[in-house]
This record gives C-alpha cells, sequence and structure tokens, in this order.
C-alpha cells in the first residue's frame, strides 16, 4: 500500500492544494479522495492502453467497449450509479453486466463447462439457425430471432423514459451504446443534472428486462432446435 501511495504522490511532493485548504479535522479524508481520483485516473489509463495493445477481438474488449461511459467517472471507488437503485431482480443484471452469466451468452459458454474453449469468433449463437453468428451481448441482446420479442418490448419502454430526459431516441444509437444502456449505463447525450433521474427510472426496467432475459434463455437451453449444430440439450441446473 505505501509503495502504491509513492507512485501516486511520491512523499517529496507536496500535498495538493485541496487538502491543504480543508480544516485539520478533514485533511486526512481529503487526501483520501483525492488520492482515489488519481488512482482511478491511473487505472483508467493502464486499462484503455492494455485495451488498445489487445488486437484480436475477446471478452476482455467487450466489456471494456461496453462500459466506457462507467469508466469515465472521476472516481472508480465509488459504486456505478446503477448499484444504487434496489430492486428484488438486480442480481440478474449484476451478473450480466461482470460477465458472471457464462451458462447463457455463447462467448462466455466455455466457462461453464459445457462446452471447450474455442477462438473468441468461433463462439457462435446456440439459441438462433443462423449460422456463423457470433453469439456475443450485441447479438444475444439486439439481433438474435429468439430474443427479438423481448428486446421489441423493452425499447418501446426505454424510448419512453429518453423523451422524459429530452435524450436522443434509441433509434439513433449505435448497437454498442444501446447494449450498454440495457447494461445499466446512462445513454449518450443524457445531462448530468438527469442522471439520477434516469437512474430511478430506468434500471428497475433493466432488472426486469434481464430476469425475463434469462428465463428465456434457460427454456432455450432446454430445448434447442433439433437441427441446430450448436445446440446445448443438458437441463440447466
Amino acid at each position: 500500500m505505501k509503495q502504491a501511495q509513492n507512485h501516486l504522490h511520491p512523499q517529496s511532493a507536496q500535498n495538493p492544494p485541496q487538502v491543504n485548504q480543508a480544516r485539520p479535522g478533514n485533511k486526512e479524508k481529503s487526501y483520501k479522495n483525492w488520492l482515489r481520483v488519481q488512482a482511478s485516473d491511473l487505472w483508467r489509463r493502464e486499462l484503455m492502453t492494455l485495451k488498445s495493445r489487445i488486437c484480436a477481438p475477446g471478452r476482455f474488449q467487450a466489456y471494456v467497449q461496453y462500459n466506457t461511459t462507467d469508466l469515465e467517472r472521476v472516481n472508480l471507488y465509488k459504486p456505478a450509479p446503477y448499484l444504487s437503485i434496489h430492486h428484488g431482480h438486480a442480481l440478474d443484471l449484476i451478473r450480466l453486466r461482470t460477465q458472471a452469466w457464462p451458462q447463457y451468452i455463447p462467448t462466455h459458454l466455455h466457462f461453464s463447462g459445457r462446452k471447450g474453449r474455442q477462438e473468441y469468433q468461433h463462439r457462435h449463437c446456440v439459441y438462433c439457425q443462423q449460422q456463423g453468428v457470433l453469439g456475443d451481448e450485441t447479438h444475444i441482446f439486439l439481433r438474435c430471432p429468439a430474443t427479438a420479442s423481448l428486446i421489441g418490448e423493452t425499447a418501446t419502454q426505454i424510448n419512453r423514459i429518453l423523451r422524459l430526459f429530452d435524450t436522443p431516441p434509441w433509434s439513433s444509437f449505435t448497437d454498442t451504446q444501446r447494449v450498454s444502456i440495457l447494461l445499466g449505463n446512462p445513454p449518450p447525450f443524457l445531462l448530468k443534472k438527469h442522471r439520477k433521474g434516469w437512474m430511478q427510472e430506468c434500471v428497475p426496467l433493466l432488472h426486469t428486462y434481464t430476469t425475463k432475459l434469462r428465463s428465456l434463455l434457460v427454456t432455450l437451453l432446454s430445448s434447442p432446435p433439433s437441427d441446430s449444430e450448436d445446440g446445448v440439450s443438458d437441463e440447466d441446473p
């Protein structure tokens, strides 16, 4: 810890102005908050540098791509805003966002023990009969025929919330931005003063969406099409 602190703020350096200006009883807390911002900035830079060095697509690249807006927070020690909204079905969203749904998302499937490890680009969708389609979050959320009715209903409700906060419509966003929203991140162009309201309106909807999505995928895994080469026939635990 001492080594990390010296890396962020060498002992020879002077205290930051905000620490010097704090009351004597608050200096330690002020320094801790300042140090967290410095550590967050260093972690963010290292993460983005690592992402730029890895050219091949993969789970790490997907995670950073979908959650870039969240990584832009000044203090990454504070919980992500979507965690501040308590709802009965919050766990599914947390697991989906942190890639802890290995038995449902085909690009993560080998972690569940159902399939052997394959190159990322060969982890095809097991829910639809489109040949050679990557089964990543973008496909499962937005493009897979098996989940089309679910995203259609959810997108309509998200559009309603977008109008409440004078934000561009769902149709104007890229697929990556849409997946980011479905994972609990605020939409592009949302004003900072509206973020709390957005979270209160949208996150419960996303909790419901992810719970319905999991139930649908469990059903599909339990009874895959007979002519699907990639189907998984064993029962979900």
